[in-house]
């Protein structure tokens, strides 16, 4: 029991250390200190530079990145209409590194083709990371319908669609995009997406994974989905 609290406490420290290397250039600071040097002014600053390396930088796939920095530009008025009071709580949650206040936001897009036998499927979903802007991620397969029958798959896709978290870098695992034809006649296709803390100095604390799936049948209509993050 007692090298079990020891691991939660020592996880807990790294986390802790790596979350103040993020806002902070150098020294030690307590979680207050901490607080008080990452402002709202920082937050809209890093906002209005968010550009394409930046984008890189917090995993968004390279077709999204343009629209990446565009959502930028809108989650920027959003933040300056926010209270002084709504805005300080906001640029504090980054500090919070807690799992378990990890909120999911869902946001479905279909994305049906019909052309030379050919359908198409997709769905979308966001993750807001403790209370910071929406992280967004994709999954999409292509497949072949003849005769009633789904043939084969002619492409898929797990994308990060976007990332605008200061603090929170993300990606897909390796091997983490899968698309196959189910025993049921439909296609299906899944995508496994790391997210983690960092990395600082080429070391990531990792907290968790990202799991999407969607299921296609023989008219291209999706008739599964599932998010989950653990």
């Amino acid at each position: 029991m007692e090298s079990v609290k020891m691991r939660k406490w020592i996880l807990f420290m790294i986390i802790s250390f790596v979350t103040l290397g993020l806002v902070l250039p150098s020294g030690e600071a307590s979680a207050e200190e901490v607080k008080s040097q990452y402002t709202p002014q920082d937050y809209e600053k890093y906002l209005a530079n968010y550009d394409s390396d930046a984008a890189k930088a917090a995993g968004v796939s390279p077709e999204y990145i343009s629209s990446a920095v565009m959502e930028a530009g809108k989650i920027l008025e959003d933040f300056k209409a926010l209270s002084k009071e709504d805005q300080e709580k906001f640029v504090e949650s980054f500090t919070k590194i807690d799992p378990i206040n990890i909120e999911e936001n869902e946001v479905v897009v279909d994305d049906p083709i019909n052309a030379m036998g050919d359908k198409g499927v997709s769905y979308e979903n966001s993750v807001k990371f403790f209370g910071v802007p929406q992280t967004t991620y994709k999954v999409s397969v292509n497949y072949n319908v003849s005769g009633g029958k789904v043939k084969k798959i002619n492409s898929s896709n797990a994308r990060v669609v976007r990332n605008l978290n200061p603090v929170v870098r993300t990606g897909l695992n390796t091997g983490g995009k899968n698309a196959w034809v189910t025993g049921d006649n439909k296609a299906a296709v899944s995508g496994s997406f790391y997210y983690q803390i960092g990395p600082i100095k080429d070391i990531g604390i990792t907290l968790g994974n990202v799991f999407i799936k969607a299921v296609g049948d023989k008219n291209g209509k999706r008739t599964y989905k599932k998010f989950t993050v653990d």
